[in-house]
């Protein structure tokens, strides 16, 4: 029986308060050993709600001396891990227009970065990196966002199973079901679309590691899960009953789960095992 393994998530804590947070305090150590730059103090808001009349994030570096400096730059990563806007330079030109920076050559290396009310709801990653003149060039800070899109949270609808009505033990066999999300497929996480196995007794399946929900897979991976198209949103995978397990009809019971926690509705099919 061949079943995807669940992705562990390590969260960072981070504490959320109004306003934005400055870090690192003070003088910290130089980006480089061999050139006289210190970053001063890092201005990056810990929680953003988009708006209408406010869709950008203003964040900047103070930097005690630039003379070796040649760029600095941010990458930034959405809760599914896709790249946001590509990568974003921070520039000290006085051009609050074009930047956000309020005064040229002063040290302030300011960016701002548009946020969409399609974007994903959750925590963002902010990578910070600089490039000295010497092509010297590395990640100096991590900073994360609590990013709200201000849109209304729909639930996922899982639709349109394909699962046989009988199959024979020891033998392998495909099965799908169709999943939608108003707020987008990408609000769906990996492994958000699921099934549950119950044996003819009724009693729910869980294996060695204490998982009872299976995940299917929308990734195009035929090999690994027999899906077909990656992000078409049907969801698949693969499956073999071995000739050990008890024959009679074996139920699967289909669900989705959103990036908020808020459940689909439910599907249950039943299948004859030979």
């Amino acid at each position: 029986m061949k079943f995807l393994s669940w992705l562990v998530f390590i969260f960072i804590s981070i504490i959320l308060f109004n306003g934005c947070e400055k870090d690192p305090q003070g003088v910290v150590d130089p980006l480089s050993e061999d050139e006289n730059i210190n970053i001063i103090q890092i201005t990056i808001p810990s929680v953003f709600t988009y708006s209408v009349e406010d869709s950008s994030v203003l964040i900047s570096v103070d930097v005690s001396s630039s003379t070796s400096l040649g760029k600095l730059w941010c990458e930034v990563y959405d809760p599914a891990g896709d790249q946001l806007n590509g990568n974003i330079y921070l520039l000290d030109d006085g051009d609050v227009e074009n930047s956000g920076d309020s005064t040229g050559n002063d040290g302030t290396y300011t960016a701002e970065i548009e946020f969409s009310k399609s974007n994903l709801n959750g925590q963002y990653n902010f990578d910070l990196y600089y490039e000295l003149n010497s092509g010297e060039s590395d990640r100096f800070a991590r900073q994360f966002i609590s990013f709200f899109n201000g849109q209304a949270n729909y639930p996922p609808v899982i639709s349109g199973v394909n699962l046989p009505a009988s199959v024979v033990r020891d033998e392998p066999f495909i099965f799908s079901v169709k999943a939608f999300d108003a707020n987008g497929l990408n609000d769906i996480p990996t492994g958000g679309v699921f099934y549950r196995l119950f044996d003819p007794s009724g009693r729910m399946l869980t294996n060695s590691q204490g998982i009872s929900e299976f995940p299917l897979s929308d990734a195009g991976d035929t090999a690994v899960s027999g899906d077909e198209i990656e992000g078409d949103g049907i969801f698949t995978n693969d499956l073999a009953f071995p000739g050990s397990v008890t024959a009679g009809n074996w139920k699967f019971e289909f669900q989705a789960i959103d990036r908020q926690d808020s459940l689909s509705n439910k599907i249950s099919r039943t299948i004859i095992v030979e």
